[in-house]
């Protein structure tokens, strides 16, 4: 049975009379969340002056006055960044904004469980070539390291921190801490990725010291918003609001000429997903040289590396995955794996692919060194896994992140006690919700909308890009006589089962190249 998902008819009745869309579209927007005019307007014509002020941000004054002041006495800034696509695109961005300003500034990304999560003062303090630095940056991290920034100050290094982490306690003394997820934030959206709030502040750095507006500046430097989308769509933000504004413009400036070679590689992959997966194929710190090298030489080079270094790559996650299997431990409410063999690298692939497998949230976890684990953790819908960890907070060396993606650090010693409270808590907490959402589902296919395939709006076309927030649609479309033209484009492998003349009742949907079929039944004579 195919039943339309619900909306508000009142609603519905008044944006059809204002905008006049078709009604399957605006259900769709009404699902969404979409409710007036305007915002219909920026979610199907988005463009470059809808982003927010980026004035709203949390302690923007503070940080551009304190970076002013670096540039006019020649301080030398070291960019702290986090080794993930979105923390390595953000601290990209944040560099080459810094050097467009003639500051003294270079980056450092850690490997990935080389120290604890974000910033590591030792490392700073002990690394002869960095003498010098009265300011560091934190991209992408921070916003839980209290510690870390008291010993900085110690010494002589303020620290700015520009991340999107959810807070979990009070903030460290910073001199600007810009995150649109702590309490103080007036910012109208915080959903940004990492790199999405370096991209805001870099344009209010930028409208500070040059006076461009946002729309001015990105024309005029067109990786910028490529590097924000590509960081967006590799954090799986919520494609809503600001980050569809530059997930749709920073498809589109990836299409432009680029004048650094980097980019010129880049564009020429068909994908989006195609890039991801070559950035995660090589260390952070050598993704950064290959965005901001001007050489095409040494970008080959290391382009060349990354694709060598992929299909190795692919071949280690698999077999990852299948030790993961064999040794994972099913609860109530959560699954955990614990493993002394797992890459660590590996630990994030196992996590989302066991969320997707088994729909229930997520610990994976494998050996350090010594007595030391990590773990990547993943959440289901409506689960917070922050909770769970908040509850054994003391247990960590470290912990933090999303509600649906986070992870921590534990000594051994400690992983027994921790063991048995996340089991309690998931079957207390989780089960019941995970109970709630599964139970009394009948056999019913809720679809966004119907419209007459032959006949589609060309507004279908406009909602990609799509993501969680925006999950693509379910149209039906009953009676349907399928043409003969139809077949190879639209029913593709299902081609030769399909009759053309004959009546159908079809389930579709959108994707960025256009209309797939989802299902088709046969209408009875």
């Amino acid at each position: 049975m195919v039943k339309l998902r619900e909306v508000d008819e009142e609603k519905l009745s008044r944006l059809k009379g204002e905008t006049g869309l078709p009604e399957a579209i605006l259900r769709f927007l009404l699902l969404r969340g979409i409710e007036d005019k305007e915002e219909i307007r920026v979610f199907l014509f988005p463009t470059r002056r809808d982003f927010y002020p980026s004035a709203l941000l949390p302690d923007i004054g503070p940080a551009i006055e304190r970076i002013k002041k670096a540039i006019r006495d020649k301080e030398r800034i070291l960019i702290w960044g986090h080794e993930d696509v979105d923390g390595i695109t953000a601290t990209v961005l944040l560099e080459s904004v810094l050097k467009d300003l003639r500051a003294e500034v270079f980056h450092f990304i850690p490997k990935k469980h080389e120290f604890k999560y974000g910033i590591y003062p030792p490392k700073v303090f002990s690394t002869e070539e960095w003498e010098g630095v009265r300011l560091l940056i934190a991209v992408d991290c921070g916003t839980t390291n209290h510690s870390e920034v008291k010993e900085l100050k110690s010494k002589g290094i303020e620290t700015i921190i520009i991340d999107h982490h959810e807070a979990v306690k009070d903030l460290p003394e910073a001199v600007a801490v810009i995150n649109p997820k702590i309490n103080k934030s007036l910012y109208p959206f915080r959903e940004l990725a990492g790199v999405g709030v370096v991209f805001k502040f870099s344009s209010a750095l930028i409208e500070e010291f040059l006076g461009a507006k946002i729309e001015e500046w990105t024309e005029a430097k067109p990786c910028a918003l490529p590097l924000a989308y590509l960081g967006t769509i590799s954090d799986r933000v919520p494609l809503i609001q600001e980050n569809r504004i530059i997930a749709r413009e920073g498809a589109r400036d990836l299409k432009k000429k680029q004048v650094i070679p980097a980019w010129q590689m880049m564009s020429n992959l068909e994908e989006i997903n195609g890039m991801l997966s070559l950035l995660s194929a090589i260390e952070g710190q050598t993704a950064c040289d290959f965005f901001l090298t001007k050489s095409e030489e040494v970008a080959r080079e290391i382009f060349d590396r990354m694709v060598e270094r992929q299909e190795g790559l692919k071949k280690e996650m698999e077999e990852a995955f299948l030790l993961a299997e064999s040794v994972k431990s099913i609860f109530p409410g959560l699954v955990v794996v614990k493993s002394l063999f797992l890459p660590l690298r590996s630990l994030s692939y196992i996590a989302n692919r066991f969320k997707e497998r088994y729909s229930l949230p997520v610990i994976v976890m494998g050996k350090k060194e010594n007595d030391l684990w990590v773990a990547e953790c993943r959440g289901t819908k409506e689960i917070d896994l922050l909770d769970l960890l908040q509850e054994s907070a003391p247990l960590f060396l470290d912990w933090g992140g999303h509600k649906k993606a986070c992870g921590f650090s534990i000594k051994e010693e400690n992983l027994e006690e921790f063991m048995k409270r996340a089991r309690e808590y998931a079957e207390r907490e989780f089960l019941p919700k995970i109970k709630e959402m599964t139970s009394n589902q009948e056999e019913v296919i809720f679809v966004d909308g119907i419209l007459t395939l032959s006949e589609i709006p060309k507004e279908v076309f406009l909602l990609p890009p799509f993501g969680e927030g925006n999950p693509p649609p379910l149209f039906f479309s009953p009676d349907t006589e399928v043409k003969e033209e139809w077949r190879q484009d639209l029913f593709r492998e299902e081609a030769s089962r399909i009759i053309p003349g004959k009546r159908y009742d079809l389930l579709w949907t959108v994707e960025e190249k256009g209309i797939k079929i989802k299902s088709f039944l046969p209408r009875e004579e």
